[in-house]
């Protein structure tokens, strides 16, 4: 449990240092206002995100278990809504759509026992398809390394998580190194690595928006 608590922080860390990176993109105009909209927007859903997860381990209330399922949602379905923004732009309107959607989809729990799981792998593929769309309309090169380790993350995430129960069976050393531990670490990087994909495609855009304007 420790470690499981400890871990959040790193939520909190990677939400605060992209705030920051995107005050400073911002203030140089490497981005755009509306740009910034979603830069803070996910890094302080990370930042919440950690503080629920901590919540959740220290108290261990099932209101708390289900608050941080429910979170996990609007995380994937950011990443479709963010590729709609690069794509053509995305209005207040849908992105509430969206949201909305994504929120009530955990409603999916309560018609069957794999609901959550359902909800999660709809949104992974949501996820994956926003980013790989955008990525084709701007093919850089920049985008190839954190797309792949974003995904391989997402991956990680997933089945460390599932595996939690049955990795001790494997190894002693997953006693005290759970799964659900390394479901996080995976998790966070996962985080870091589509906020580096979306502000290399972000930066791309702008500056080739700025060429074509001069």
């Amino acid at each position: 449990m420790p470690y499981n608590a400890f871990v959040n922080i790193g939520y909190v860390i990677l939400g605060a240092f992209y705030c920051a990176k995107t005050s400073v993109a911002l203030g140089i105009k490497q981005i755009k206002r509306s740009d910034s909209f979603l830069f803070y927007t996910f890094s302080i859903m990370s930042t919440f995100y950690g503080a629920i997860q901590a919540v959740r381990i220290l108290t261990q209330f099932h209101r708390a278990a289900v608050m941080d399922q429910w979170y996990t949602l609007p995380f994937f379905m950011w990443v479709y809504i963010w590729s709609r923004h690069l794509d053509s732009g995305i209005g207040s309107k849908s992105v509430t759509f969206w949201t909305t959607i994504s929120l009530l989809s955990y409603l999916l729990t309560l018609v069957h026992k794999y609901g959550f799981e359902l909800a999660l792998a709809l949104h992974i593929v949501f996820a994956v398809y926003g980013a790989v769309t955008i990525y084709r309309k701007f093919p850089i090169k920049e985008a190839q390394q954190p797309f792949v380790w974003a995904l391989i993350c997402c991956i990680g995430f997933v089945v460390l998580k599932l595996l939690d129960l049955e990795l001790p069976k494997i190894n002693q050393m997953f006693e005290k190194i759970s799964g659900h531990f390394l479901s996080k670490i995976a998790d966070i990087f996962q985080i870091y690595f589509v906020n580096k994909y979306f502000e290399v495609l972000t930066l791309h855009k702008n500056d080739r928006e700025r060429k074509k304007s001069k």
